[in-house]
């Protein structure tokens, strides 16, 4: 453990002292643009604060779900570092030659919660009371390009829940909008990501890792910001002990 943190330390100094010197191969852009997954929207905001702390670099974040993200960055969004939710929309720009191998950063692994509204006083317990009538509406992110929507298709699949389910599921276009359909009492239930919660959810329980596959964050740099020391210092911050920190706090572990 020890020996690990200090290599994290000895990453982020490299990336540092990049930073600082200026050569004709890389520079230090003053302003980075990050595309980041909507679940990740406020440890971003707190990430990119604690950054521009650290390296006066200003960190501008736009935020979509991933796949929506993915598609921007195919159509040429002028994007410096794609933040996915996942591995696969990562390592298929890699393939099509919009990022850059080099930069591949695994940064976190997110997780699934059960949730509730705040109000009416909550009333389930587990997955199984999903099939209850009093249970109308289920909010997941939509699957075709959210990760932690087919996160939650995976783990109802799982039990044998999705088929008597399906007729219940409604969709949000990213996560954070099937959060705020419980939230608001348009669904009884969701299945969301926990770094999304906020107080008017009740989480009721966390999903099991096991009922679907890691939900493995992953980071890489445009293939257009190859030269871009700062996009490269971001990215190494992204897995120092400081960011860990910060990533815990909201429900996401460190891989």
């Amino acid at each position: 453990m020890i020996l690990r943190k200090k290599m994290r330390y000895s990453i982020f100094a490299l990336a540092m002292a990049t930073i600082s010197l200026s050569c004709s191969v890389e520079r230090p852009y003053k302003e980075l643009h990050v595309a980041a997954a909507t679940s990740l929207t406020r440890v971003f905001q707190e990430l990119a604060a604690a950054f521009e702390v650290e390296t006066g670099i200003s960190v501008i974040a736009s935020f979509a779900s991933t796949g929506q993200l993915a598609q921007q960055i195919r159509n040429g969004a002028p994007f410096d570092i794609f933040a996915a939710a996942d591995a696969r929309h990562i390592d298929d720009l890699i393939d099509s030659g919009h990022l850059t191998i080099e930069s591949r950063t695994e940064y976190a692994l997110g997780a699934l919660v059960l949730v509730q509204p705040r109000q009416p006083a909550p009333a389930l317990h587990s997955l199984s009371d999903l099939t209850q009538a009093s249970v109308k509406r289920i909010a997941i992110a939509n699957p075709e390009h959210a990760p932690y929507g087919i996160a939650a298709q995976q783990t109802l699949a799982s039990l044998g829940y999705l088929e008597e389910l399906q007729p219940k599921i409604i969709y949000g276009e990213t996560v954070r909008q099937a959060a705020v359909m419980v939230g608001t009492g348009n669904a009884e239930a969701g299945l969301i990501a926990r770094s999304v919660l906020d107080e008017s959810l009740a989480p009721v329980m966390d999903i099991g890792a096991d009922l679907h596959q890691p939900i493995l964050h992953v980071a890489a740099m445009l293939t257009e910001a190859d030269d871009n020391a700062s996009a490269k210092a971001f990215l190494a911050f992204l897995v120092s002990p400081q960011s860990r920190d910060i990533f815990q706090a909201y429900g996401l572990m460190t891989p």
